[in-house]
C-alpha cells in the first residue's frame, strides 16, 4: 500500500461505485446478521483477531509493529469472506442466475464476488470510534479485484493508537 496515489486512481474510474446489495438479496443472500453473518455476542467484529493483536483486547495498547506488517501487507486474501460453493448456495436456497460475473459493492462494509463455480463475499475492515458513531473503511476492492486503501495509513495508525478506535 505504498505510494498508492488515489487521484490517480479515481481518474481511471475503477472504483464500484453503484450499491448491489438488493440483487444479492433477490438472489437469496441474508444480510440481515451483517454480510458474513452475526460474530457473537461479544460484540467483536470480522476482524477481531488482528484488532487484537494491534491494540490489545482491552483496546489499550497500540503495536505498532503488528499494524504496519497488517496495513503493508494487506491483500485480497485478507479480508474476511465466505464462499458459497454450489452445494452451499443450493442448501442456503440462493440462485446466482440473477447475478452477472465480477465484483459487485455490497452497501458500505463490502463486495460480493460472482464466479463460475462459487461466490465470494468479503467484508471490508472498518474503523469505529468508541461511542459507535463514526466507521472509516480502511481497504475495499475495486471492479478488478484490487485492493484499494480508502483510509491512509497514518489516519489508521493515529486512530488506533488513540485507543478510541478499534478495527472490526
Amino acid at each position: 500500500m505504498k505510494d498508492f496515489d488515489l487521484k490517480k486512481y479515481l481518474a481511471e474510474n475503477k472504483l464500484l461505485k453503484e450499491d448491489q446489495t438488493d440483487l444479492f438479496v433477490k438472489s437469496g443472500f441474508m444480510f440481515d446478521d451483517g454480510l458474513l453473518g452475526g460474530v457473537g455476542s461479544g460484540g467483536g467484529g470480522y476482524y477481531d483477531f488482528i484488532s487484537d493483536k494491534i491494540s490489545g483486547f482491552n483496546i489499550d495498547k497500540f503495536d505498532e509493529e503488528e499494524f504496519n506488517n497488517w496495513y503493508n501487507n494487506f491483500s485480497k486474501e485478507d479480508f474476511n469472506s465466505i464462499d458459497y460453493d454450489s452445494e452451499a448456495m443450493e442448501d442456503y436456497s440462493i440462485d446466482p442466475s440473477g447475478l452477472p460475473k465480477g465484483i459487485h459493492q455490497l452497501e458500505d462494509a463490502g463486495a460480493g464476488e460472482v464466479m463460475d463455480d462459487k461466490i465470494t463475499i468479503y467484508a471490508y475492515p472498518i474503523l469505529i470510534d468508541d461511542r459507535g458513531s463514526d466507521f472509516i473503511t480502511i481497504f475495499s476492492l475495486d471492479k478488478n479485484g484490487n485492493v484499494v486503501p480508502r483510509a491512509s495509513k497514518e489516519e489508521v495508525k493515529a486512530k488506533l493508537a488513540s485507543n478510541e478506535y478499534s478495527l472490526i
